[in-house]
């Protein structure tokens, strides 16, 4: 593809970056390429980095995991979220 660009190098290696007007007549075969396991693409406007293009992927179902503080714990973490109340 002709129209990458370096942008700096402010985008990990394998990331294919392009000009935003040059975005928009192509995006959907882009589109279709990153859904086709293309990796991702990064869109620039005056070389700055604006967007990004990534394949979709679905979330886990399994809530298995997810403490009540909102992140990771493992599943014997019943305790409170790290903080002990004074009573104690």
């Amino acid at each position: 593809m002709n129209s990458v660009v370096d942008a700096n190098n402010d985008t990990p290696s394998g990331t294919r970056t392009i000009k935003a007007s040059e975005f928009k007549p192509k995006r959907l075969q882009l589109m279709n390429e990153v859904a086709d396991g293309g990796g991702e693409i990064v869109i620039t406007k005056n070389w700055k980095l604006v967007s990004r293009l990534v394949p979709y992927r679905e979330l886990s179902k399994s809530l298995f995991g997810v403490g009540r503080c909102g992140g990771l714990q493992p599943p014997h973490a019943d305790a409170g979220c790290g903080s002990q109340s004074a009573g104690r």
